[in-house]
């Protein structure tokens, strides 16, 4: 029974990984962009999916700032007093 088991994983186990292949061969042979379609093939082998997080808010210095465009001002605000402390610093130092 053991040795029965053993060949019938295996056996198994070679089915799989074929079925796998034709199926991958053909989600590519069928794609308009195989570049993506590998990519993704290659994300889903290794189990690696992207996810995003919603930021619903953020601490600036008006306080906590929840609409969309709010963040983006108070964001690039603070970009741009980073170039102006990065200018002022290089300046004096050169």
């Amino acid at each position: 029974m053991k040795v029965y088991y053993k060949k019938y994983c295996a056996i198994l186990r070679r089915v799989v990984i074929e079925a796998k292949q034709l199926h991958y061969n053909n989600q590519i042979t069928i794609s308009s962009n195989k570049v993506n379609t590998l990519w993704k093939i290659i994300k889903d082998t290794i189990g690696k999916t992207q996810s995003f997080d919603t930021i619903t808010k953020i601490n600036s210095e008006a306080g906590q700032v929840a609409h969309i465009n709010e963040m983006a001002n108070a964001f690039n605000n603070l970009l741009i007093q980073v170039a102006a402390n990065s200018m002022v610093h290089t300046h004096d130092k050169g």
